[in-house]
């Protein structure tokens, strides 16, 4: 468990404002080692893939991660 912020600049105007009108905050999400590619790939190795599908936007291999992810995906369908 974490015990780092997601947000990375909440305050109490926020927590006013939060389910009242849209807010803009940033967020640290991208950090964390839960969306390394490694972690990604066991995660969608490890979920039922009767639970699945994919949808997928744009040219294919057109992101330096798609890629990885999309070769992740098809070694896991195997």
């Amino acid at each position: 468990m974490t015990t780092s912020q997601i947000f990375s600049k909440w305050d109490e105007t926020h927590s006013e404002l939060w389910s009242h009108q849209p807010i803009r905050l940033e967020h640290e999400m991208h950090n964390s080692p839960a969306f390394s590619i490694d972690d990604l790939a066991r995660l969608i190795e490890g979920y039922p893939r009767q639970h699945y599908s994919i949808v997928q936007t744009g040219a294919r291999g057109s992101s330096r991660y798609g890629a990885k992810v999309t070769s992740a995906i098809s070694e896991a369908a195997r």
